[in-house]
């Protein structure tokens, strides 16, 4: 039962950590690309 719960928690962890780096990545490549932008205009 611990061990089940356990598990539940570990799986949420991932899938924020997943969630907050897919975010930093998209923040990043948009940010990049508005410099890119910017600089041409």
């Amino acid at each position: 039962m611990i061990e089940k719960i356990f598990r539940n928690i570990l799986y949420i962890c991932a899938t924020l950590f997943m969630i907050f780096i897919t975010a930093w990545g998209a923040a990043w490549l948009y940010k990049a690309l508005l410099e890119q932008f910017t600089k041409l205009g």
